[in-house]
């Protein structure tokens, strides 16, 4: 038996790496601290008033305008336009929120999410942030390794660290482009083409399944002068329908009205992303000469804004027709023996997953009602009836057990 063997030349390797215009160890250092941050952020904000946010989404839904206000301030606070659509697709899986208040909702999270790019540009980049955050990982990591017993004070920890982390991870990024030397020839950039660069933001966004960290690369990128501020627009458009292809995954072997938001999600970023990338001299124009906004971060945060803004606007006095049209799309199928809500909801949804159990025992019984009479009422069986008192208990309506003392 013959066995090939394949070396790696590593020293070659740390030669390419070495002659990169930019520290490639530091870069994906912070990187890998800001996504570690985000999860103990995430982590952290499901800790301390999880319950609270979807009681938000779940209350303040009831009509496509307070949908999309809801999305729009919960994502702001979230940071996370994933977790929201997660949540969505949980509550609209579970018949908690219309399909119609549901796509209002992901319209509000376009708009959320681009809160992240103003933070990071105020406190990331017009400041010295690494001694900022080690307070906030000195107090964090003390919270969440002893505070085990006390649930509350360990997820502000968790909170606390993710806070850290994102900043310090900004910092190490910000540093590792700043030895950017000017021999990086930006015509050979040019020359490939804007779109080059949307898809450059939407495959990096989708691998690393987060547009706000994708928008802190690419404002470290910008700030380092490795990109200029069309390229950075381009890649900022790309990573918004990037960050879709979580929801996608998620829902392929989901019900259909998940599949319906998800390919909602995709639809409103490409649209956006077409309109944007057609209108990005106007849009960069409108912001420097009539906003007054120079600073290259700000330039591109507005820009990213807008763009989000816009396309809300114009898909808002649509959404009853288009909740109509995907009504019509992906049918849902009778699959007859199988549960009707529990299968469409995850468990980690706790609030979500109790109210599909309290639907699916209610189908059930009525079900099994339904069953009973056709039974008891069929004529061999009122025959048999001797005492008066057995027909007005068939007639005696039945309360079924409601669970929701649980949630």
């Amino acid at each position: 038996m013959n066995f090939a063997v394949y070396y790696i030349n590593t020293e070659k390797i740390e030669l390419e790496i070495e002659n990169l215009p930019f520290d490639f160890w530091m870069f994906f250092a912070g990187l890998g601290l800001l996504l570690f941050g985000m999860y103990h952020l995430e982590k952290g904000i499901n800790g301390l008033a999880g319950r609270s946010f979807k009681k938000i989404l779940r209350n303040f839904t009831g009509t496509p305008l307070k949908a999309v206000l809801s999305g729009t301030l919960t994502t702001a606070i979230l940071q996370s336009s994933s977790l929201v659509s997660f949540l969505i697709a949980a509550f609209l899986g579970a018949g908690i929120i219309s399909l119609q208040n549901a796509i209002g909702v992901i319209l509000g999270a376009n708009i959320g999410t681009t809160a992240s790019a103003f933070i990071v540009g105020w406190l990331g980049f017009k400041m010295n942030i690494a001694s900022f955050s080690f307070p906030f990982l000195a107090v964090g990591t003390m919270s969440y390794l002893f505070m085990n017993e006390r649930p509350l004070i360990k997820s502000a920890g968790s909170f606390f660290i993710g806070f850290g982390l994102i900043f310090l991870g900004i910092d190490f990024m910000k540093d590792a482009v700043s030895t950017f030397t000017q021999n990086i020839k930006f015509d050979e950039y040019a020359k490939i083409g804007l779109w080059f660069f949307i898809i450059l933001g939407i495959v990096i966004t989708a691998l690393i399944q987060s547009s706000s960290a994708m928008m802190v690369m690419v404002l470290s990128a910008l700030h380092g002068q490795m990109i200029d501020i069309h390229q950075a627009c381009a890649i900022a458009i790309g990573s918004n329908v990037g960050t879709t292809i979580t929801l996608v995954l998620a829902t392929i072997k989901g019900p259909a009205d998940k599949k319906r938001i998800a390919f909602f999600h995709v639809f409103f970023n490409l649209v956006s992303v077409i309109l944007a990338f057609l209108a990005m001299k106007i849009i960069l124009d409108l912001i420097v000469n009539k906003f007054f906004i120079t600073d290259p971060i700000f330039v591109v945060s507005m820009f990213n804004t807008v763009v989000n803004v816009g396309g809300v606007i114009l898909f808002f006095p649509f959404i009853g027709y288009i909740s109509q049209k995907l009504q019509s799309s992906y049918e849902e199928k009778d699959h007859k023996g199988q549960c009707n809500f529990i299968n469409k909801v995850s468990t980690e949804v706790t609030d979500v997953a109790l109210t599909a159990l309290d639907n699916e025992i209610k189908n059930v019984f009525n079900l099994t009602k339904a069953f009973v009479f056709s039974v008891l009422l069929s004529k061999e069986t009122e025959d048999t009836l001797i005492h008066p008192i057995d027909k007005i208990l068939l007639k005696r309506k039945i309360q079924w057990i409601n669970i929701s003392f649980l949630k």
